[in-house]
């Protein structure tokens, strides 16, 4: 069997249904460029063609992106059937540092010659002791005949191209997304995650995490950027959490629900028979919402969600915005099911500030720690006495609307364990797969149940049983009294691990939303916030939302 060859002097790749194509063309001086054009919308043209370039350089010479691997150093293997055709399989093993990488290529003859037919690569790295990559290509159909002018770019004068914004090296993997998984050499890699590092202040404690970071960070940037080639309803992004791994990012999600049911109220839908409701509605533009903030390494999620709840009806109330504790939640409601940075539940907190009087300022109790900490509020310093809370009717639309609209910010419960949340960043976000099971959800550190001991100072209210463990993946016992109106079976209850805050809603290009605020920061979504789709409860934004009732 002889030896296998592509040459390949030009590529292009078009990119969410040819709405942006890339070329890389070798041939340009001195060496090589990349183009990509992209649709672009200003305030005086729609969905013009907008041009962008970038050259390459002595130590980054522009190559013509292939969809095949490199032929040197590929030694035939075998030949054999793979899914019914006859191929002859070759087969490179080569070594880096601690890395070990099995690239194995399916082969087989067509009318118009050799043709591809699977492409397979094993990565192991005896550093971490486990595989840290592999990718599979399935060629479904291949044509070697094309007419050159398939290269010629649309626009007739490159030289209006402007430069692409942002880091360089993820660019180039963006007009290049093929190489990363064909070619056996990943020098971007490192470029692209140095500059992440430099731009977060990312430092790691051995040469093992920093290899298991940069492997966690090229997955979730190979996600990204394939969801943004789908051309989606939303818009995914590198961000702060890029090199998380997966129990990291669950540690954020910190509402935990429980079997036990709660004493609010129903939802008095007859009161607001007749209501016309506006098309949209933000609650930012009125005051009523604080800053994002950021609940660091803490699932406090919960306490979040709470807080901004009261800090709205306070401001609906006396029309001033007053900040509140997390941290005195965190710290003083473990006597009601609340764990603190290992998780709660928003109607937990609820209890815990109808029966001492209020809750404290940020002022006043002292700033957020992102960490448990000593209860130590000031009775005399409490605001916002309330006489309970209501349970907004699950999976009613419209009546989570006339909550917001009535009462101002509502915390709401959501499926967030996709990693397609994580990396949000704009668009109406629309994700399929929320309210699957079999999502992990909790912690380890959440492995304790009714003998957990209490801390003597916690304030103890009426018996109401702790959270636990064995609670999280319930999905019977919901605490609402009205049937769910919308498909529950996608959004079950326990399904639901992260709290926010329902701040307004809208529609956007003929797609209404929910606008979310979130505490993971404003690194992350569009300045902390996302916009959810109403569509079929996606994610459950309408099946547990709650909110206070001021004395």
């Amino acid at each position: 069997m002889g030896a296998l060859h592509w040459v390949i002097a030009c590529a292009l790749c078009t990119i969410t249904r040819g709405q942006v194509i890339t070329y890389q063309l070798a041939a340009v001086k001195p060496y090589g460029m990349r183009y990509k054009i992209t649709p672009e919308t200003t305030e005086k043209e729609v969905n013009t063609k907008k041009c962008f370039q970038l050259p390459g350089s002595k130590e980054d010479v522009v190559k013509a992106q292939s969809v095949f691997p490199t032929m040197d150093g590929f030694k035939f293997l075998r030949e054999e059937y793979y899914r019914g055709r006859y191929c002859a399989v070759w087969q490179n093993i080569t070594h880096w540092a601690q890395k070990k990488n099995v690239y194995t290529l399916w082969v087989t003859n067509s009318s118009c010659g050799v043709a591809p037919v699977h492409y397979e690569m094993r990565g192991y790295n005896s550093l971490l002791g486990s595989h840290y990559d592999k990718y599979e290509i399935a060629y479904t159909e291949f044509d070697n005949s094309f007419p050159p002018s398939i290269f010629d770019l649309p626009i007739n004068e490159t030289k209006k191209c402007g430069v692409l914004p942002g880091s360089a090296a993820e660019h180039r993997v963006l007009a290049n997304p093929m190489e990363d998984l064909v070619g056996r050499h990943q020098p971007w890699a490192h470029e692209v995650f140095h500059h992440y590092r430099r731009q977060h202040g990312r430092s790691y404690g051995s040469v093992r995490e920093l290899e298991h970071r940069q492997s966690i960070f090229v997955h979730n940037m190979r996600f990204v950027h394939s969801r943004n080639r789908a051309a989606l309803s939303y818009t995914l992004a590198l961000n702060h959490l890029a090199d998380r791994m997966p129990q990291e990012l669950a540690a954020l999600r910190g509402r935990r629900r429980s079997r036990a049911p709660n004493t609010g109220q129903r939802f008095p839908t007859e009161l607001y028979t007749g209501l016309i409701l506006p098309e949209s509605l933000d609650w930012r533009m009125y005051g009523a919402v604080t800053p994002v903030k950021d609940q660091a390494v803490c699932g406090s999620c919960w306490s979040f969600a709470t807080t901004g709840a009261m800090e709205g009806a306070l401001f609906l109330k006396t029309g001033v915005l007053t900040p509140l504790s997390q941290q005195v939640l965190i710290d003083c409601s473990w006597g009601f099911g609340n764990y603190a940075c290992d998780g709660g539940e928003e109607w937990r907190a609820y209890e815990w500030i109808k029966k001492h009087g209020g809750i404290a300022s940020t002022e006043s109790y002292g700033t957020y720690k992102g960490q448990n900490g000593l209860c130590h509020y000031n009775q005399s310093e409490m605001l916002g006495k309330i006489t309970g809370y209501v349970n907004v009717t699950s999976g009613n639309i419209t009546a989570v609307k006339a909550a917001i609209y009535k009462h101002g910010p509502v915390a709401v419960s959501i499926d967030a364990s996709h990693k397609s949340f994580s990396f949000y960043s704009n668009g109406i976000y629309y994700e399929p797969k929320c309210g699957e099971s079999g999502v992990p959800r909790a912690r380890e550190s959440l492995r304790r149940c009714q003998d957990t001991p209490v801390p003597a100072w916690a304030g103890r209210g009426p018996h109401i049983p702790p959270l636990c463990c064995s609670d999280v993946h319930s999905t019977g016992c919901s605490p609402h009294p009205s049937p769910p109106v919308l498909s529950p079976a996608a959004n079950e209850t326990g399904e639901l691990d992260h709290a926010v805050l329902a701040v307004g809603y809208g529609v956007l290009q003929g797609e209404t939303y929910w606008l979310i605020k979130n505490s993971w920061s404003t690194y992350w979504g569009n300045d902390g916030y996302i916009l959810m789709a109403m569509k079929d409860n996606n994610c459950g934004v309408a099946t547990e939302a709650t909110y206070p009732i001021l004395a």
